[in-house]
């Protein structure tokens, strides 16, 4: 499917995200296209306003989340 994202992974525990963000730097310049970045921004304030933890760069933003699956319509 094409037109879906990844929506959540599974890691062992203590996994150094450090690495994995690092390897997705590659990915920044998706910040530039619109649709793209207003997703971003959107679920980052989401993040913010509910005082989340997450993991950010340009093109990737990780939460530990609980639940099995993702809201709709992010």
């Amino acid at each position: 499917m094409g037109c879906r994202n990844i929506t959540k992974i599974y890691v062992p525990r203590d996994y150094d995200f450090e690495t994995l963000i690092n390897i997705f730097k590659k990915y920044d310049y998706l910040a530039d296209h619109h649709k793209y970045k207003n997703n971003y921004d959107y679920n980052l304030a989401l993040h913010i306003l509910n005082n989340k933890i997450y993991m950010s760069n340009a093109s990737l933003l990780l939460v530990d989340e609980a639940s099995l699956f993702r809201r709709l319509a992010s």
